[in-house]
């Protein structure tokens, strides 16, 4: 007996076809009729599975930064690995990436919440992938410079090859700044450090 591949529901079936929608013409225009027909469906079922429009477009914000994060969270090693993992994302699917950074969320007429959360998780990744006492802030910086390089390249000003070597310069830069930083505020406080401490241990005495 021949084994057959289930046919996807119709929810499914929406939320395949407004991605591969947003992937060959970009996010700027999701109607109810360009999604349903995208998915060969009717108008009616985005309304019945999704209640309206934005429940649809949040549905395909989910499953597109869902997968983003699945790919930042395959093995690497270390900080340039998911570094570059991002920016290939960026190279791979322009349009999505456009559809989950750039694309204003007032035309998207979705809750800015959902950003938000793809942004933390994306931070929280480079964190776990940084090293040093200041990772966090380390990760923070590295993503936000990586937007102004996808930006660049996407103008044909930077090539791949270029930006794979900038990228290592940048986290360098950054970690060794950061590192500095510290190192400095550390030094025009030390004295102010050493009167706290002072106070403290003649409470605990």
């Amino acid at each position: 007996m021949t084994a057959t591949t289930p046919t996807p529901d119709v929810r499914e079936q929406l939320i395949t076809g407004g991605l591969r929608l947003i992937s060959e013409a970009g996010s700027a225009d999701l109607s109810v009729r360009r999604l349903a027909q995208a998915a060969d469906r009717t108008t009616m079922c985005v309304y019945t599975k999704f209640g309206n429009r934005k429940g649809l477009v949040s549905a395909l914000y989910e499953r597109a930064a869902a997968e983003l994060l699945a790919l930042l969270d395959a093995p690497g090693t270390g900080l340039p690995a998911l570094a570059q993992t991002y920016c290939e994302f960026a190279d791979a699917h322009p349009t999505n990436y456009e559809f989950l950074f750039t694309q204003p969320m007032a035309s998207l007429d979705i809750n800015p919440s959902l950003r938000a959360n793809l942004v933390n998780g994306i931070v929280t990744r480079f964190t776990a992938a940084a090293s040093g006492p200041h990772a966090a802030d380390a990760a923070r910086a590295v993503w936000s410079t990586l937007h102004g390089m996808t930006a660049l390249h996407s103008l044909d000003t930077i090539s791949r090859p270029r930006r794979i070597e900038e990228i290592a310069r940048t986290i360098d830069a950054i970690t060794l700044g950061l590192d500095d930083i510290a190192a400095v505020w550390a030094e025009a406080h030390r004295d102010d450090v050493a009167a706290h401490q002072a106070d403290f241990d003649g409470r605990q005495a």
